[in-house]
């Protein structure tokens, strides 16, 4: 009963983990709101039930859940809840109106005695501010694999060039750093013995 349930309201099952985290987000929401989600994913009452209590279709109640869960599950959800507190406080009213409780701009506005451009202008602060630390969340650890390569390629590089250099002293008439100190024709990166691998310009003596 409570699996079906949760499927019906969230497109699929939520693990435990999902659950505990998606009732901790719960209190930040409307009472309306929280009181939805407590209903089914703490209590485990049918949505149908749930929707009945409510005086709407089963049908609406679960869009309305739809958008309640992908507003608590967001990472902008999570960003604001996170961030919020080095915020000046009109930005914070913003985010916790708009972003956390999901209210139109029109009516944040009106609460808050701004103008509607001011309010969007603070939301999109906020998400280009979310958006930033999104990326730089993303791009560390490809920075850190990167130098990581560049380290290990910078290293193998080395080590081969390193063994050209020491291939190239002895008495071949190679080209450049690739002649072998031995017979035959001169070699690739040589290994001091003359058997390079690729063909060269010049014969041994």
């Amino acid at each position: 009963m409570v699996v079906s349930m949760q499927r019906a309201a969230a497109g699929r099952v939520l693990v435990r983990r999902e659950i505990d985290q998606l009732l901790d987000r719960a209190r930040h929401l409307r009472t309306r709101d929280r009181m939805l989600l407590e209903a089914v994913y703490r209590d485990g009452r049918p949505l149908s039930a749930v929707a009945a209590d409510l005086g709407v279709h089963p049908a609406t109640a679960g869009r309305r859940m739809r958008r309640v869960l992908g507003r608590a599950q967001s990472t902008l959800f999570a960003f604001v809840l996170t961030a919020q507190e080095a915020w000046p406080r009109r930005r914070r009213a913003v985010a916790r109106l708009a972003v956390l409780e999901g209210r139109p701009i029109r009516m944040v506005a009106t609460h808050l005695g701004l103008t509607q451009h001011r309010v969007r202008r603070e939301l999109d602060l906020i998400r280009a501010m979310h958006d930033a630390t999104a990326r730089r969340t993303f791009q560390d650890p490809v920075r850190e694999a990167g130098a990581d390569f560049g380290l290990d390629l910078g290293l193998d590089v080395g080590s081969r060039v390193g063994r050209g250099l020491r291939a190239g002293t002895g008495t071949g008439t190679g080209d450049g750093c690739r002649g072998g100190a031995g017979g035959g024709r001169g070699g690739g990166w040589g290994d001091g013995t003359g058997a390079g691998t690729d063909a060269g310009t010049g014969a041994g003596t």
